[in-house]
């Protein structure tokens, strides 16, 4: 099968915990016999390998956009199709929410394809509106695209309640399945006596909920357990 990865960032370029989830499927359906395709966005002056642990990687030029217009996603339109249809693919995965999806579910409306969209916070559920502090143009064209592929995703994909709850609110749509956790299940893992160690390996942004880790830690009066915050 051929599946296309189609996500703005890839991980070894320009780390993320989306873009990290989206690597390990990638190298698990590599694993698995699929031909695997991923194209993004190259922000970073890295060279980029045309394979890169069996992934065959399809990097696109920045289009740059500053504080006055915002960031025109909506003219990847025509680079984005061309890659599709030179790989053809029978699946295409989007995540980080943005007007690649409109991308994917235009191409695979008229051919045998199915567009999966995996959601990766609530800010991709919420109410889409213009951001009237760029330009309205730019808002309305990268709004349109996502509203797009919003209405014709074959498969989405939510991790919380939360997330099923502002799906229909705000798009009348359910999901397909839910999936809370993300990595692979380590094999032959022997137990240890040592002591364990939970670390919090992320950004402290509000959306993150540090607070809740720090609760979580105050509230656990166990020596055996360290909390750790990087």
């Amino acid at each position: 099968m051929k599946i296309v990865i189609l996500i703005k960032s890839y991980f070894k370029y320009n780390p993320g915990g989306s873009e990290h989830q989206a690597l390990l499927f990638a190298k698990e359906m590599v694993i698995k016999g699929n031909e695997v395709h991923y194209i993004f966005v190259n922000s970073s002056n890295m060279k980029v390998p045309a394979i890169d642990e069996g992934i065959n990687l399809h990097p696109l030029n920045p289009i740059k956009g500053n504080i006055m217009i915002g960031k025109p996603v909506f003219l990847y339109k025509k680079k984005v199709i061309k890659l599709l249809e030179e790989i053809r693919p029978e699946v295409i995965y989007h995540r980080n929410l943005n007007p690649f999806i409109g991308f994917a579910c235009f191409y695979a409306r008229s051919r045998k394809c199915k567009v999966i969209w995996h959601i990766a916070s609530l800010n991709d559920v919420k109410k889409i509106k213009i951001k009237y502090k760029w330009s309205p143009i730019v808002s309305y064209f990268n709004n349109k695209w996502i509203k797009f592929g919003i209405n014709y995703a074959d498969q989405i994909i939510t991790q919380e309640e939360k997330h099923d709850i502002l799906l229909l609110k705000n798009f009348g749509k359910s999901n397909t399945v839910k999936i809370n956790k993300f990595f692979p299940v380590l094999k032959n893992k022997s137990k240890s006596i040592s002591k364990i160690k939970i670390f919090w390996i992320a950004n402290i942004r509000p959306i993150k909920q540090l607070e809740i880790f720090l609760d979580l830690a105050d509230k656990i009066d166990n020596n055996n357990i360290e909390f750790i915050l990087f």
